[in-house]
């Protein structure tokens, strides 16, 4: 298996969704690839997360119960220390014109579940490669 994150600097992903499930999957695979990470079931915890561990970048659910994605970006935007950290969001959903929300909102990418570690990681890295 390739680690992607080889060309890069250890990099710290903070991962946010409710799916417990899920998000154990995707912390596990971002391990296998190099990543250090972080995970959180709540957008209220994942935001004091960002805050306290200055991540390298979020990804972040949309549709969560307490905090939804959009509101988690908003809040990371709005604080000096988390406004910088590329966010990527993922959803289950189709997004209504993905490429306003992601330009308005001030994310950094969207992918769509399911989507294959292949995307995931390009993804990733191409963020990185940015910052």
């Amino acid at each position: 298996m390739k680690n992607y994150s080889q060309d890069l600097k250890i990099s710290t992903i903070l991962v946010i969704d409710d799916n417990l499930l899920f998000l154990e999957t995707l912390l596990e695979l971002l391990e296998t690839h190099g990543f250090q990470v972080i995970g959180s079931q709540s957008g209220l915890l994942g935001l004091q997360l960002a805050e306290e561990k200055m991540p390298d970048m979020i990804i972040c659910d949309i549709r969560m119960p307490e905090l939804n994605g959009y509101q988690v970006l908003i809040k990371l935007r709005q604080n000096s220390l988390t406004a910088k950290i590329p966010l990527i969001f993922i959803t289950a959903k189709p997004i209504d014109q993905p490429q306003k929300v992601v330009q308005e909102m001030g994310a950094n990418g969207y992918l769509i579940k399911p989507f294959s570690t292949t995307q995931l990681i390009l993804t990733i890295k191409a963020q990185l490669e940015t910052q």
